[in-house]
């Protein structure tokens, strides 16, 4: 009876190259899940009552930016209303 001598068996390239696949698809869904709609400009919103406003925000409706340059002169002896279901509450 004649034995057989069995190989070292070859190094398999395609494991090390799975798990950088999947380091790869792990952070494309932290970059695009999570990162790019909490923390990238959907849009800006600029409100052009005395103070004017203008800001920036995300997709998930967060306030990225809130720019303060463009606020304007703002009255000290203005009157201001509150009102609250359909009655004034306030008066300053």
């Amino acid at each position: 009876m004649e034995l057989k001598v069995s190989r070292p068996a070859k190094a398999a390239v395609w494991k090390p190259l799975s798990g950088l696949a999947a380091l790869a698809a792990c952070l494309c869904l932290v970059f695009f899940g999570y990162y790019r709609p909490n923390f990238t400009a959907y849009g800006t919103l600029r409100i052009q009552i005395n103070p004017d406003l203008e800001m920036t925000v995300s997709q998930t409706d967060r306030v990225l930016d809130l720019d303060w340059d463009v606020i304007g002169y703002v009255d000290p002896n203005i009157t201001v209303n509150i009102w609250r279901d359909s009655t004034r509450t306030a008066r300053t």
